[in-house]
């Protein structure tokens, strides 16, 4: 049995994680398509499943984003770190990069803006949810996004 926990909250067990998102959700939601498939498929590999993840979140939200690996954009293999990063947002037409609120020592904002870029951060978050898995498994869906809306700010880099 795999046990999924944190630091920060209790241990969950992943199969009761899957049961009770089907009863939950298929019960008074419509789940997107794909939801089963990426909850019991296999694993191929895991930046498919995390991108799995992340769409699979996206769409219980009613969220729209666009993805794109920069594997797919054709850069340079040489380009590392934070070069690659600036190659990445060019490539796709961007003027600004967000990060999580974590790897602002990663990154130096003077050479974003040598290159026309602008860069922030995400703040750490600090709303109700520690842990958004049980939050989407027993919480109404339109409150965790409202959530996500009303704490999301940008920080400059510092």
């Amino acid at each position: 049995m795999a046990v999924l926990s944190s630091q920060t909250g209790p241990a969950f067990d992943v199969v009761s994680i899957k049961l009770n998102l089907a009863r939950t959700r298929s019960s008074h939601e419509t789940l997107p398509d794909g939801t089963f498939r990426m909850i019991n498929g296999p694993l191929v590999s895991v930046i498919d499943y995390l991108e799995s993840g992340l769409r699979l979140v996206a769409d219980l939200l009613g969220l729209n984003p666009v993805f794109c690996r920069s594997s797919a954009l054709g850069l340079s293999p040489n380009l590392k770190s934070q070069e690659r990063v600036i190659a990445a947002v060019k490539a796709v037409g961007g003027v600004h990069y967000l990060n999580a609120p974590g790897g602002r020592r990663l990154y130096d904002p003077a050479h974003f803006t040598a290159e026309g870029l602008t860069l922030s951060f995400l703040a750490p978050y600090s709303g109700p949810y520690k842990c958004f898995l049980p939050a989407l498994l027993t919480q109404p869906l339109p409150a965790i996004l409202a959530d996500i809306r009303a704490s999301s700010r940008l920080e400059p880099p510092t």
